[in-house]
């Protein structure tokens, strides 16, 4: 059996004197992906209404752009925008110590 000192689980310390660097620079990735992906969104509407817009090159077809709008605002947004708000959301139950005082 073992040694009632050693039941105790040990408090590790996590250093959090730089803060979440990885979870701010996530949000602004997903800051960043909006507005470009938007961009090809919008670019699509016009498409629809006039479909010579910006002349034929290849990279403008409706077949290009609405896998590259939507993967991009998929994927890129709202993931990373989720992902940062579920780190928000539960960020002081994950800093807390389950440890006996």
């Amino acid at each position: 059996m073992m040694a009632e000192s050693d039941d105790k689980p040990k408090n590790v310390g996590i250093d959090h004197s730089n803060g979440d660097k990885a979870v701010k620079w996530w949000l602004i990735a997903a800051g960043l992906w909006f507005p470009f992906f938007t961009l090809f969104g919008f670019f699509l509407a016009i498409k629809f209404f006039e479909p010579g817009f910006l002349g034929n090159a290849i990279w403008d077809t409706f077949g290009r752009i609405r896998p590259a709008h939507t993967n991009g605002v998929l994927f890129g947004f709202v993931s990373s925008g989720l992902i940062r708000c579920h780190a928000i959301r539960h960020a002081p139950t994950l800093r807390s110590t389950f440890t006996e005082s």
